[in-house]
């Protein structure tokens, strides 16, 4: 956690306290009640937010504290169970018995703050404690007005998660924390415009959406997560007000411009998310994925150097993301920086050996380096994976016909305009392995048939005429 945001979140609980009941003494260990210790934090409606167990992990790291504690709160919060099916812990690991009282009691996260001050209606108050009669009742789905402070330890949050390191874990990109949203009184509402999504109602969700964004205009987390829902379906261009609203509300939060960059890069808005993403690395200097992208924009630029040093920025964030050494190696390729190109191809496959186009570039990178053996192995690996692979395929064959393996060239060339017939090259190496097994009518056939493709492949009409003049 930065040190500027968990002074923010010290400063937060400061200013929390006049809100809550004030008493003198240890009321619990007056009472001899300590079951708020035991469900208030994972049975009331506040959850503890990831946040919250960073601020403590501080807390502890600044105290000298031993960092295994805060891993037993949290297997406290989960009801971890042991090898018998019984909770490992019944009560908060926190909780000292001793002294009756919490042991992080000035870093203790918001649900436990606000027990005994307010309590949801309908919550099972325990008869002995204290604050049964006084504490404030509120409706489950409460408002923004109902709990002390709720709109800006929302806030909070979100910058937390503009500080995150962000790594190629694409399915938690876009997937917020919304257990938050659930205790106010437009989740329903928000829910509602989730499943209009689903069911190809757009205009419809947008107008729940609105409603939303225009009762609470002044609250960024809202406005992101419809954008983020807009992204998640695919419509980013509708994604962007709501996103440029989230920027607006919040400058610094650097997930805030990372997600509104996505929505311009992929609603064409190239030069806005070029800049999007270059201020979202530059408030998260941890965002690799963002790194990655402003590489691939780059790329499709032409700005080969440019982008080879985005991959890079992205490689140094995070060494295992194969995409981006698959891109980057790609780029060294193009720059004839073949030994870095085949190095880069080389772990994108072993960390990634399962998919099979990276199988296939390392195929044709060992080509152009004129091992022959190990570029077939890459090949053949590319088709058992994915046996639709018709790159592969033709490579084979081109790779077997210089080898003078006619009849294994003519098997991998037929497979590749069987599975890509609309590739006039693939049909011009089908007809030269043919040629090569005297199929003189076939080979004609196909020489035909990339023409017709494509009539600028000289090599084809030049082949053909051949043929028609023996």
């Amino acid at each position: 956690m930065t040190p500027n945001l968990f002074k923010k979140i010290s400063k937060f609980y400061q200013e929390l306290e006049p809100h809550l009941i004030q008493v003198e003494g240890n009321v619990c260990k007056e009472c001899d009640c300590w079951e708020c210790c035991t469900f208030a934090a994972r049975g009331g409606d506040h959850a503890v937010a990831e946040m919250e167990f960073d601020y403590i992990e501080q807390y502890y790291q600044d105290k000298g504290y031993p960092q295994g504690d805060v891993q037993q709160f949290k297997d406290y919060l989960s009801r971890k169970k042991n090898d018998q099916g019984k909770l490992i812990y019944s009560i908060c690991p926190f909780f000292d018995q001793k002294q009756h009282g919490c042991s992080i009691y000035s870093a203790r996260p918001l649900s436990c703050r606000l027990y005994g001050s307010f309590f949801v209606e309908g919550f099972p108050v325990p008869d002995r404690c204290y604050f049964k009669t006084i504490g404030k009742k509120v409706k489950k789905n409460k408002s923004l007005e109902e709990i002390p402070l709720a709109f800006q330890f929302s806030e909070l949050k979100s910058e937390h998660l503009g500080t995150k390191t962000i790594k190629k874990d694409r399915s938690a990109l876009f997937n917020p924390d919304l257990s938050y949203l659930q205790t106010f009184d437009f989740f329903e509402l928000y829910q509602k415009g989730g499943r209009l999504l689903a069911d190809g109602k757009l205009e419809a969700a947008i107008q729940c959406y609105d409603e939303i964004c225009s009762q609470y205009s002044n609250w960024s987390f809202v406005a992101f997560c419809a954008g983020t829902e807009l992204i998640k379906t695919g419509h980013y261009k509708q994604a962007v007000p709501y996103l440029t609203q989230a920027v607006k509300l919040a400058q610094d939060n650097g997930f805030y411009h990372f997600a509104l960059a996505i929505a311009y890069h992929f609603s064409g808005e190239i030069e806005k998310g070029i800049a999007a993403y270059l201020e979202a690395v530059r408030l998260n200097p941890q965002n690799a994925v963002a790194y990655e992208a402003l590489g691939n924009l780059h790329n499709r630029l032409g700005k080969l150097e440019e982008a080879l040093h985005y991959y890079d920025k992205a490689l140094e964030i995070a060494p295992d993301q194969h995409e981006s050494l698959f891109y980057s190696g790609a780029i060294l390729m193009q720059l004839n920086r073949l030994s870095e190109a085949v190095e880069r191809y080389e772990k994108a496959v072993a960390l990634s050996p399962d998919y099979a186009p990276y199988h296939y570039a390392l195929g044709v990178i060992y080509e152009r380096l004129k091992k022959a053996e190990e570029a077939v192995k890459q090949y053949e690996d590319a088709v058992k994976l994915d046996p639709k692979h018709a790159p592969s395929y033709m490579s084979l064959g081109t790779l077997y016909l210089r080898e003078g393996l006619n009849e294994k060239s003519e098997e991998c060339c037929r497979k590749a305009v069987e599975l890509d017939p609309e590739n006039a090259l693939h049909h011009f190496y089908y007809g030269v392995s043919l040629l090569k097994l005297n199929q003189l009518q076939k080979t004609e056939i196909e020489l035909k048939k990339s023409l017709e493709i494509n009539p600028s492949l000289s090599l084809a009409a030049l082949l053909l005429d051949q043929i028609k003049s023996r």
